[in-house]
This record gives structure tokens, C-alpha cells and sequence, in this order.
């Protein structure tokens, strides 16, 4: 069964996954760690993670493009899977997405497409669906509900959350996208989310004062959060009202030590 079915027959009635909902993982280390949904390109973000061979990987991504271009779908799939096994798309996606533009005119777009399309939802390894969505992000996936649904129900799942927030960025309603989005993820999804997302009325601030450092994994959203609900302007707005004392407190919390990926910290900004 292919990862997209997996996650489209295990969503509950509410339209989410259950909370111990977990695909096999295929990123197992030799000492037998295994990384939770997300964890992989998530590390690679804020802490960077080398590509354990980064020429064979990306040979692999571009004997893929060239045979999915060529039609041939089943050689596609193999060096695709090839790639899955070790690789990190997260690692390759620019010198992958520079390749498709600087050969367009001797690839087949089309075919292309229906490679990544044909990734998005047949693929049965995480890197390759990943494969089929950066692909995707070169074609204008706002343009049609035929690719924003499954990238949706992708974001769903902590894993792949990131690769559909690339997309859902360029959409239109983007903010609105992404705060759906980022209700169903409470992890690393989450993370990723934050980062990128930027909310646009009172209600998505709200949230993220109350459940934007919320992750069950450490406290890497507290600058972002701090900085997109503009905290402290709140702070002298409201002061410590009785409604909001709490949530701003859980926000405060979950900030104070806390660095961004580039170095920035929360406390450094404020001034009296």
C-alpha cells in the first residue's frame, strides 16, 4: 500500500490522524535509533546533517528525472527508490529543482509532472514522495484542487508537512492554508510550519500565542512565535489581562532560552 493510501485510510472522523499514527521507518541507524516523523529534515534545518553520499544521491535524483522525462515510469520508480534509501531530499532540492530549469527545453515537462504526480500518491518510501512534491513545487499547484487535496492530506502527517507547506505558501489564501494545516500536526509538522507561516488576523495570532511553542518536541518555534504575534506590543497593549495572562505566559516560557536557526534570541529584543 502506498504512504498516501496509509494516511488517507487512517485519518479519524475529525479528519486527523490518530495521535500514535506512525509510518515504518526507513531511516534506521546502525545502533538501531530510529527518528520520529519530521525529525530527519528537521535536524538538517536547524542543526545540519550531511548527506552520508551526496554525489550518488543526487546521480540518483537526476536518472530519475531523465527516465521519468523518457516515459519510462518503472525505471523512474527504481532510481527514485534508490534514492529514498539513504538520501534526504530536504539536502538536494535546489541543485534538483536548478537542474529541471536550466534543462527544460530536453525534458519532457509533462511527463515529468505525471512522475511526480504518480510519486505523490503510488510511492511507498518517504524520501520519494518528497521526491514527486519538489518536484511539484515547479508547477503551479494553486491552479487546481486536483493537486492542493492530496498535498492537504500529506501536511497531515508530521513528515511530510514541510514539503506541502512549500507549497501551500504560493497558494492563494496561503495563511489560511497553513494554519489548517498547522492544527493537524503536533510535532515537528508543527515546527515547520511556524517557521514559515505568516498569520494574518487576530484569530491565527491567538492560536499561536496559546499552541505555537506546544510541540512534543523542544522549544525551537518560541523566537518565531515572539516575533510573528509581535509579543511585546501585545504586552503593553493588554498588559497581563486575565484572559490572556496564561497563554502569554506559556509563549514567554517557551521563548526565553530559546535561539533561532540563525542566532537570534527573543530576550535580546526587548527593551523597556
Amino acid at each position: 500500500m502506498s504512504i498516501f493510501e496509509l494516511i488517507a485510510n487512517s485519518l479519524n472522523e475529525d479528519g486527523m490522524l490518530p495521535d500514535n499514527f506512525e509510518l515504518p521507518d526507513e531511516h534506521t541507524e546502525d545502533n538501531g535509533l530510529k527518528f520520529a516523523p519530521g525529525a530527519l529534515d528537521g535536524i538538517a534545518f536547524y542543526h545540519g546533517l550531511e548527506p552520508s553520499d551526496e554525489e550518488k544521491e543526487f546521480e540518483n535524483l537526476i536518472s530519475a528525472i531523465k527516465a521519468a522525462s523518457d516515459g519510462d515510469k518503472k525505471s523512474a520508480f527504481s532510481y527514485a527508490y534508490e534514492f529514498a534509501d539513504k538520501g534526504i531530499m530536504l539536502h538536494h532540492i535546489d541543485n534538483m529543482q536548478k537542474y529541471l530549469i536550466d534543462n527544460e527545453a530536453e525534458l519532457n515537462a509533462q511527463n515529468i509532472a505525471i512522475f511526480a504526480i504518480d510519486l505523490m500518491y503510488e510511492g511507498e518510501k518517504k524520501e520519494a514522495v518528497k521526491l514527486g512534491l519538489a518536484i511539484l513545487e515547479l508547477f503551479d499547484t494553486n491552479q487546481s484542487e486536483m493537486y492542493k487535496k492530496p498535498i492537504r492530506l500529506l501536511a497531515k502527517y508530521d513528515e511530510f508537512t514541510l514539503s506541502a507547506a512549500f507549497h501551500m505558501r504560493n497558494w492563494d489564501n496561503a495563511s489560511q492554508e497553513m494554519f489548517e494545516a498547522v492544527k493537524c500536526v503536533h510535532d515537528w509538522g508543527r515546527i515547520h510550519i511556524v517557521r514559515m507561516w505568516e498569520p494574518d488576523n487576530e484569530e491565527m495570532e491567538e492560536w499561536l500565542i496559546k499552541n505555537g511553542v506546544k510541540n512534543g518536541v523542544a522549544e525551537y518555534s518560541g523566537l518565531d512565535c515572539f516575533e510573528k504575534v509581535h509579543y511585546m506590543d501585545r504586552l503593553r497593549t493588554y498588559g497581563q489581562a486575565q484572559n490572556g495572562y496564561v497563554a502569554r505566559n506559556i509563549l514567554w516560557d517557551g521563548c526565553y532560552n530559546v535561539r533561532s536557526a540563525d542566532g537570534r534570541s527573543c530576550t535580546r529584543n526587548i527593551r523597556n
